[in-house]
């Protein structure tokens, strides 16, 4: 498998998710099905195309700009979760029940209170 990394600014907020993310797919135990996966950091958007998946990160999300690792890691975590329930569902769904699958798979693999803590932090920054 073939891993890409496409960086649209060079900017300290995109510079740090770079370096978070190569954390996370050095340390990840997630099965590498595909023959080429590319984290896009700057436009986000997740696709799935046949044996290529794309994982956009947008770099220009508020909740990037407290440089918070432990946030990063698990929204890179849960984008490449996203990208493992497409392949295996195979089919279009509502946004928001991918959400909950991709959620329960993360809970499973051991990541709930990374879990709980991205949504804290999502929810910390609606309120606002």
């Amino acid at each position: 498998m073939r891993i890409v990394k496409k960086l649209y600014s060079q900017d300290p907020k995109t510079v740090f998710v770079s370096h978070v993310l190569d954390d996370v797919v050095r340390s990840t135990q997630l099965p590498m099905k595909f023959s080429r996966l590319e984290f896009s950091l700057g436009y986000g958007h997740t696709s799935l195309d046949g044996q290529k998946a794309v994982i956009g990160i947008d770099t220009t999300d508020p909740l990037f700009a407290e440089r918070d690792k432990r946030l990063v890691k698990t929204f890179v975590l849960f984008e490449l979760f996203r990208v493992f329930v497409r392949e295996e569902l195979d089919r279009n769904m509502p946004r928001l029940v991918e959400d909950v699958i991709v959620g329960r798979q993360m809970i499973r693999n051991g990541y709930s209170e990374d879990l709980v803590y991205m949504f804290y932090i999502f929810m910390q920054k609606l309120r606002v």
